[in-house]
């Protein structure tokens, strides 16, 4: 998209997608599937396979997981080929 005019506001979606996807990789998973609920833009970057190379579950989390769950997560975000490890 063009650059924002002199004065007006500049919205997340108006940065370069390697900015995004930058501070995506900053976010925690909770934070980066609820991110991926907010529209349809945001949440095409939220499912960008290099974000879900490694995942890892709080314990809490992870006890209560079970394989057909971790497999839908990983279909709707299109990481399943591109996820190297999880924990």
């Amino acid at each position: 998209p063009p650059p924002p005019a002199v004065g007006a506001a500049l919205r997340l979606l108006d940065l370069s997608e390697d900015l995004l996807l930058a501070i995506c990789k900053t976010l925690q998973l909770v934070d980066l599937c609820h991110l991926a609920r907010c529209n349809k833009a945001v949440r095409a970057l939220a499912s960008n396979g290099s974000l879900w190379t490694s995942i890892s579950f709080p314990p809490s989390c992870a006890e209560k997981l079970t394989d057909g769950m971790l497999t839908k997560l990983l279909e709707r975000v299109q990481a399943k080929q591109h996820t190297v490890t999880v924990s």
